[in-house]
């Protein structure tokens, strides 16, 4: 049963992090959000922050919990595969370099932007690290050997 859900919560947050990316898309290229499935992609995502800041401070929490302060997040960076960190860093970095091109056409242009344009890139920083956090805890409680090979301690 634990097992299933937390490989549940890990798709809705893989899912939430592929329609980031296609909002991030449509902004970029000029669509805009007045379109009725961006404005449910929006709602969506602005409802899936919060839910993603509390899987990703449940699980600091409980690896705080189980060992410590220093141990805890020692024991976090342990769990953490090398692959995800990758991906965790270049996918962000690639949001980042995005929405800081996005902004810079707006300011260039003299056109103002509403806050909902950047809900996207808050999203996806939240669910990018909940799904390394909740990856990195189910790593922890199966029983795995650290995701150390090659990386510094």
């Amino acid at each position: 049963m634990k097992r299933e859900m937390v490989n549940a919560t890990l798709a809705v947050l893989a899912i939430m992090i592929l329609t980031c990316l296609v909002s991030l898309m449509v902004l970029f290229m000029g669509g805009g959000q007045e379109t009725a499935d961006l404005r449910a992609l929006m709602f969506a995502q602005v409802a899936m922050v919060p839910v993603a800041l509390f899987i990703a401070a449940a699980g600091i929490f409980l690896f705080v919990m189980e060992s410590g302060w220093s141990d805890g997040f020692r024991l976090l960076w342990q769990a953490m595969p090398q692959w995800l960190l990758f991906i965790f860093f270049l996918l962000n970095s690639l949001v980042g370099a995005g929405e800081l091109s996005y902004v810079i056409v707006k300011q260039a242009s003299n056109q103002v932007g509403s806050w909902e344009e950047h809900v996207p890139l808050v999203c996806i920083l939240a669910c990018t690290m909940a799904f390394l956090i909740l990856y990195s805890r189910s790593r922890s409680f199966l029983g795995s050997k650290p995701a150390m090979s090659g990386r510094w301690p």
